[in-house]
């Protein structure tokens, strides 16, 4: 169970760097960068109308990584977790009763 928990949290970080990295390139794009830059100087050349644009497919793509999630989700099969056995109920007393 430790090594599935740890494992989870790896690959959820590291795809929460990857959806990161991810936006900001769809932002960035939306934007018109060109190599060489700034972002502070795109980010004050950019009108409102440029950066309602841009954060529109931002969310366009939060919308699909969302569905893919919820359908993979659903899809899932659902298995219960694996416990201690419960102990056998005994068949025979313990201890043989004597006849009379």
């Amino acid at each position: 169970m430790g090594i599935a928990t740890g494992a989870a949290n790896f690959f959820r970080a590291l795809f929460s760097a990857l959806v990161v990295a991810v936006l900001g390139a769809i932002v960035l794009g939306g934007l018109g960068g060109v190599t060489g830059m700034s972002v502070e100087m795109l980010a004050r050349a950019a009108s409102a109308h440029e950066l309602s644009f841009a954060f529109r497919f931002v969310f366009l793509a939060c919308a699909l990584v969302l569905a893919f999630g919820m359908a993979f989700l659903i899809a899932m099969e659902q298995k219960p977790l694996k416990g201690p056995t419960p102990p056998a109920a005994p068949t025979a007393p313990a201890t043989p009763i004597p006849s009379q």
